[in-house]
């Protein structure tokens, strides 16, 4: 896997969970499931998911391959949709970036010296996690009686 695949993969579930918050209303993000769970096994509000896809590609990529040490600061729950799909596209952007500059390099390599993961393993899964939990947020918002948009 190089980094122009990884590319393509990002965009794709990036893509899709922009469309799909475009589709939503603000009050939409702050819609919970009722569930009888303990909060942290319930999917909670949308709103919590995103916050969860933004920390997972900063943690996984931008500060343990990217080595990044100052990341952007946020409070995800004040902010309006435009201002939660701008924070998106610029932890995206970052991530291109890096990846670009890889792109046709394999990344099959670990991410550090001591490291057993591999590059290519981390990418892959920052994507599947983000496809993930967009079907959680189609779920949130499609209960909450939204008609949600597919590519």
């Amino acid at each position: 896997m190089t980094g122009q695949d990884v590319i393509k993969f990002f965009h794709w579930t990036r893509s899709r969970t922009i469309k799909i918050l475009q589709s939503l209303s603000v009050e939409t993000l702050d819609y919970k499931l009722p569930s009888k769970r303990p909060r942290k096994d319930s999917p909670g509000k949308i709103r919590r998911i995103l916050k969860h896809i933004v920390q997972a590609e900063v943690g996984w990529i931008h500060r343990l391959i990217m080595k990044e040490k100052e990341t952007e600061e946020y409070d995800i729950s004040t902010m309006n949709m435009e201002e939660i799909i701008a924070l998106l596209e610029r932890t995206r952007v970052k991530t291109v970036k890096w990846l670009d500059e890889n792109k046709d390099k394999p990344l099959e390599f670990p991410y550090g010296k001591k490291a057993s993961t591999q590059v290519a393993w981390i990418m892959y899964h920052v994507a599947e996690h983000e496809a993930y939990h967009l079907g959680q947020i189609t779920l949130i918002a499609e209960m909450n009686g939204r008609q949600i948009p597919w590519i």
